[in-house]
């Protein structure tokens, strides 16, 4: 494999990853409204937003479920957070 094609292949797998962290970052988003409504706030969004590893993003999605309060999952991410 050439190095172009390298950085090409380097290239796609960076823009899977991206594309897998926005769709699962949006899923979390996405549960997160349905359930609570107009009450979920911009700032939890943006703190959701900066996660980018994709087994935490997976394990928010899953709590996103079945949580009782916003607080919880808030919570939550924030021990994810620097």
């Amino acid at each position: 494999m050439t190095q172009a094609e390298q950085l090409i292949q380097q290239g796609l797998q960076r823009s899977v990853q991206q594309g897998l962290q926005q769709g699962l970052q949006e899923a979390v988003a996405d549960v997160l409204e349905t359930r609570f409504g107009d009450i979920f706030p911009l700032s939890l969004r943006k703190k959701l937003e900066s996660i980018a590893d994709q087994a935490i993003l997976e394990n928010l999605l899953r709590k996103a479920v079945t949580i009782d309060t916003l607080a919880e999952l808030e919570e939550e991410i924030t021990t994810y957070l620097p």
